[in-house]
């Protein structure tokens, strides 16, 4: 349980994001416009990075205490997840001016949710499947 709740909590996390892009294009990229075009970091750009990091600790510790085969798997995919909010946050301002590119541009964000999706989907099978 130390390594499915985690996974399952980033693989869910993942289909919402994902899916909230493609079922609702225009009112969730329009709040990350609203967001991307702020000069200082929202406060609501600070939870995923956030939640990231406490599940990587989380799995970390269980890597630590509690090993079983695969688990440093979830470890490392979360871990990674958490880094890359925290590098993003960090450059902020060369974030932020890719992320205004990014969420005028349909067809990059379309692609950008599919994949977000079957990485989700991944992330929820390896959860049901190994664990």
């Amino acid at each position: 349980m130390w390594f499915k709740l985690p996974a399952l909590v980033f693989g869910f996390a993942l289909l919402a994001k994902g899916f909230a892009g493609l079922l609702m294009p225009e009112r969730f990229y329009g709040w990350r416009r609203a967001q991307f075009s702020a000069q200082r970091v929202p406060g609501a750009v600070l939870v995923s990075p956030a939640i990231a990091a406490g599940l990587a600790a989380v799995t970390w510790y269980a890597v630590i205490f509690h090993a079983i085969a695969w688990g440093w798997v979830t470890a490392v995919m979360l871990t990674l997840g958490a880094l890359a909010g925290g590098i993003n946050l960090a450059r902020w301002p060369v974030y932020r001016e890719h992320g205004l590119r990014m969420v005028t541009t349909p067809t990059f964000h379309r692609r950008l949710d599919r994949s977000i999706v079957a990485g989700g989907c991944a992330v929820l099978a390896f959860a049901f499947t190994v664990y």
